[in-house]
């Protein structure tokens, strides 16, 4: 692959077509190979035309995403616009002390989870914000660890199909 990628470069090409460029590498090459074209991206000015069904290439790599679906364009744009689209919930994961009381629904809260003394929040960032939740959820109880993601870019594509 490292190989092929030279190749590529060789004649200094304004556009860089790559297909599964971290196939079949190890972990410590694909974070090579990835720090690589974010470079040469970003210092020379490439661009890179990326195709690929490694999600965390896509999640590293790209800015714009174009989904393409028997060859169809079927969205367009950046992972936080894809995200927005399709409408996933993002998520507070919280570990308390001690199991909660009563947890009441707060706005924007799609729903909550419970188990012990482990709360999982599902929430749309579009109808309330991350800290606003973080003050309430410190509410609930003293908290041991809060953990805060986005959905993957492989739920977003899930979803899509």
């Amino acid at each position: 692959m490292r190989a092929d990628l030279a190749a590529a470069l060789l004649h200094d090409p304004p556009i860089l077509f790559l297909d599964e460029p971290t196939i079949g590498l190890d972990v410590v090459a694909k974070t090579r190979i990835r720090g690589f074209l974010r470079e040469i991206n970003r210092s020379r000015r490439k661009t890179i035309v990326l195709t690929t069904h490694d999600m965390d290439d896509i999640e590293q790599l790209c800015d714009r995403i174009i989904v393409i679906n028997h060859g169809k364009t079927i969205m367009d744009g950046s992972i936080a616009d894809l995200r927005a689209q399709i409408g996933l919930p993002s998520v507070i994961h919280v570990e308390y002390r001690t199991p909660p009381g009563d947890i009441p629904l707060p706005e924007g809260v799609e729903r909550i989870e419970r188990s012990g003394c482990e709360v999982t929040v599902y929430f749309d960032k579009g109808k309330t914000s991350s800290p606003r939740l973080l003050a309430e959820v410190a509410k609930w109880g003293e908290p041991l660890d809060i953990c805060m993601k986005e959905p993957s870019i492989e739920e977003v594509i899930k979803r899509i199909y």
